[in-house]
């Protein structure tokens, strides 16, 4: 998507704190929402739904003491870095770029993310419908449109 923009997001189904409201998302689910909106360009923020008195319900914090180690093994495809190249899901995942290495995380598994530090080499080489396009035409290529 052309411009900034945001997403925002409920560890749960509710923007506060609800007693009630039991439907938490997993951390593999919120991961791989952040990998989808980084790879679209946008920056995410997670509502983790606070009680009154400003303590974080047991299960936000399980979920963040999980995604601490996965953000340090794994934060250089998220920090800092710029969107899909090919501007849309591929059928395997969404991928990141930062610098000359591409990042492509997996939808499935958000273990499964791996870097490909020879952009710059593959870029020189590569062309689509005869017209350069700084990127290899693996997984179908660039394609013109929308974001999904």
């Amino acid at each position: 998507m052309d411009g900034l923009w945001e997403a925002v997001d409920t560890t749960n189904d509710s923007w506060g704190y609800a007693w009630y409201d039991e439907n938490w998302k997993d951390t593999g689910e919120v991961l791989r929402r952040l990998i989808r909106v980084v790879a679209r360009g946008g920056n995410y923020m997670l509502s983790i739904g606070p009680r009154g008195d400003g303590t974080t319900p047991e299960t936000c914090a399980d979920f963040l003491t999980g995604a601490g180690p996965w953000l340090k093994r794994y934060g250089k495809a998220i920090y800092g870095a710029g969107p899909s190249p090919w501007q849309r899901q591929l059928l395997w995942g969404d991928c990141t770029v930062q610098g000359n290495t591409l990042y492509l995380g997996s939808a499935q598994k958000t273990e499964y993310i791996a870097r490909l530090g020879f952009l710059r080499s593959l870029s020189e080489r590569w062309s689509h419908q005869g017209k350069r396009t700084g990127f290899p035409p693996f997984c179908g290529g660039p394609r013109p449109g929308k974001y999904l």
